[in-house]
């Protein structure tokens, strides 16, 4: 795979599936999960009504090119996109992130 590609099983929320809004969180879960969201708060997590599952095996996932750290992020890390400076800013989750996402 090269910088552009990657390989990911995960669920991506409806806003981010249906272009009505951009990518800007990614989550690598604990456990090795993935999400992909908008970052935005008004998501139905509990049912993931609004959520569409993701398997992506060395494709530019639905078009969007994700730069190699982002591709390659850490378990139990998260990406978010700062789009005042063009860049996704990597960090780990906290005890917080890491007990909602057990709770979803």
């Amino acid at each position: 795979m090269d910088e552009h590609t990657h390989a990911a099983n995960g669920i991506m929320c409806g806003h981010v599936h249906n272009q009505e809004r951009p990518l800007r969180l990614i989550e690598h879960g604990p456990k090795g999960e993935w999400d992909f969201m908008c970052g935005e708060a008004d998501h139905d997590t509990q049912d993931a009504i609004d959520a569409a599952v993701v398997v992506c095996m060395g494709c530019a996932m639905s078009g969007l090119v994700l730069p190699s750290n982002v591709q390659n992020l850490p378990i139990g890390h998260l990406a978010e996109f700062d789009p005042k400076i063009d860049l996704w800013k990597i960090r780990p989750m906290n005890e917080e992130e890491i007990a909602e996402y057990y709770e979803d």
